[in-house]
């Protein structure tokens, strides 16, 4: 996997050959998200571990997440993030969704089951979504990754 990180390690790009996923610390405790393509296995373990520094640096996690160009994941992807979240739930974490497809939808939905908490908010607006997540992060503007520029 090919990684590109600012020098300050707040954006933080990874790419397996096929997908480009992106993740930008915008100030303690809030995390966007963006991916285009195939979320594999691989991901799973940055993705979670830049969470959890978040929410230990600010002890509370608002995660943005751009989930229109995902073409699927790894159901281990899903299954580790539930665990994470299971096992963090009594912090405070948040999580704002863009999605476009039922499949994500779904995937969601299995995700605020398991957890027994409803800390996943899903969006298929983007301006919504945008408004949502500018409440939290003020100027905040979703910008789509593409994997072609890589």
């Amino acid at each position: 996997m090919e990684i590109k990180a600012s020098a300050d390690s707040k954006d933080v790009t990874f790419f397996d050959g096929n997908t480009v996923f992106r993740t930008q610390v915008l100030a303690p405790g809030v995390i966007f998200y963006a991916v285009n393509g195939y979320i594999s296995y691989e991901f799973t373990r940055p993705a979670i571990e830049i969470a959890a520094r978040e929410l230990r640096r600010a002890q509370r996690l608002v995660m943005f997440v751009d989930g229109r160009e995902i073409a699927g994941m790894n159901p281990r992807y899903r299954e580790e993030w539930t665990d994470w979240i299971k096992a963090n739930k009594k912090s405070q974490i948040r999580i704002l969704l863009l999605i476009k497809s039922v499949l994500m939808t779904m995937a969601s939905n299995t995700v605020n089951m398991a957890v027994g908490l409803r800390i996943l908010e899903m969006y298929s607006d983007p301006l919504k979504f945008e408004l949502e997540c500018a409440k939290v992060h003020p100027g905040f503007v979703c910008r789509r990754v593409s994997n072609v520029a890589w």
